[in-house]
């Protein structure tokens, strides 16, 4: 097995390879996909290697991007071959697509979105005419979603209808969630899906069923209230955004991670002993509750895989962490350990967070009290992160070439650490 992760500005961009088959895990940003990931899939196809499953962990455009601009790359490669019959000119061929795995928005709500969308849009154009800085950051977090349903809409599309792709075909078209009815495919691989479950997605739809209801008088007061009192428009903001917030909290009380990126698709890929962990944007309680419901990790010895692909970029809001002295505990880090762990950040959002990173390096070398209890947790690891503070500029490079300096002075014989200057690393786990 080997798994290969690319440069993908602040999103994510990895692929795993089995001994017989092929997943892409997220697409990253388009420009960072068509400038670090098309060579490589361009490679695959001449190799005569298909893409056996691309999956699509949430909705948000740092992940989701990339691939639709991979499925404009197949369009493209078609609409070439059409017109001239030449295959050895023109765009690159990009690998057979065989399936996707991903919750779309319709899925999700369990109907069309357009509606929700288009509310969405409507509430942050609202909140936008204000100057007030609140006001300004709720209208972003609206606009955000409602962008990002635009996004799964568009990739619905352009895969099932216009290239026939099949998404979740394991499911008939239905969301992935936590159940023992389905399995899915990939190969002679197992793949155990950890989350979502289907009561998040439950409670995900009833909050936004709520706040739609609510939202066109809320919207129509606020914009009166707006023209009359910018002071007097605070409780029905609340009002507006809150319910969406509120959403989070509901999923577990990670208050301030958002719903998009709690309902990640989170999957873990075993094969001949090789074990890869998937974890999306999605919260460490959550991979913990999956990986619990699947009887895949011991209460007493707990998880080492040999890849965990750190959640949401290594922000401060995924991962939980207690200070210790000057340490970090983690319940989540004692319990899954790993060789190598991946930072999918570039800096932006101050990701990877540099107290996620020590709690990941305390977990391993720190003090008994905060280090992990696995057998493994001597064992040499590797921290691998996908930007090179050089290829940054301005604030992003000096957050990452501070978390940089702190991973330098504490490496040593237990551990080392790797940063991206090209376009991928390769971690080939059979070598």
């Amino acid at each position: 097995m080997k798994v290969r992760t690319f440069h993908a500005d602040d999103g994510d961009c990895l692929i795993v390879e089995t001994d017989d088959a092929v997943l892409l895990v997220d697409g990253g940003r388009m420009g960072t996909f068509t400038d670090h990931t098309s060579s490589a899939l361009s490679l695959l196809s001449e190799t005569g290697r298909a893409i056996d499953a691309v999956l699509v962990s949430h909705i948000d455009a740092d992940h989701i991007s990339g691939i639709l601009r991979l499925l404009d790359d197949v369009v493209a490669r078609r609409r070439h071959l059409f017109q001239t019959a030449d295959p050895d000119s023109g765009p690159y061929e990009p690998p057979r697509l065989a399936k996707i795995w991903h919750n779309t928005f319709d899925m999700q709500l369990g109907r069309d979105a357009t509606e929700l969308a288009t509310a969405l849009m409507n509430a942050a154009s609202t909140l936008a005419a204000s100057s007030a800085d609140e006001l300004m950051s709720s209208s972003s977090r609206l606009e955000m979603v409602a962008l990002s349903q635009k996004q799964s809409a568009e990739l619905t599309l352009q895969a099932t209808e216009l290239l026939e792709i099949p998404i979740n075909p394991e499911t008939e078209g239905r969301p992935i969630v936590v159940t023992d009815d389905v399995q899915l495919t990939l190969g002679a691989a197992k793949v155990h899906v950890l989350g979502p479950f289907q009561e998040d997605l439950d409670k995900l739809r009833a909050e936004f069923d709520d706040w739609l209801a609510d939202n066109r008088d809320t919207v129509a007061t606020i914009r009166r209230e707006m023209r009359e009192e910018a002071a007097a428009i605070e409780n029905d903001v609340d009002r507006l955004v809150l319910p969406l917030e509120n959403a989070a909290k509901k999923l577990g009380d990670r208050a301030s991670v958002t719903v998009p990126n709690l309902a990640s698709l989170m999957m873990l890929i075993e094969e001949d002993g090789n074990t890869v962990l998937l974890t999306g944007d999605g919260h460490g309680d959550d991979v913990l509750r999956g990986l619990e419901h699947r009887g895949l990790i011991d209460e007493d010895r707990g998880l080492h895989v040999d890849v965990l692909k750190i959640p949401h970029h290594g922000s401060e809001h995924n991962i939980d962490r207690t200070k210790t002295g000057r340490s970090f505990r983690s319940d989540f880090l004692q319990k899954v350990t790993a060789d190598h762990y991946i930072f999918c950040a570039n800096g932006a959002h101050k990701n990877p967070d540099r107290d996620i990173v020590k709690a990941v390096i305390d977990s391993r070398v720190g003090p008994a009290a905060v280090r992990s209890p696995n057998p493994e947790c001597d064992q040499y690891f590797k921290l691998w992160f996908t930007t090179h503070p050089d290829s940054m500029d301005g604030e992003r490079r000096d957050h990452l070439r501070t978390v940089r300096r702190y991973v330098s002075r504490r490496s040593g014989d237990r551990f080392a650490h790797e940063w991206l200057e090209g376009d991928e690393f390769s971690i080939d786990l059979d070598a």
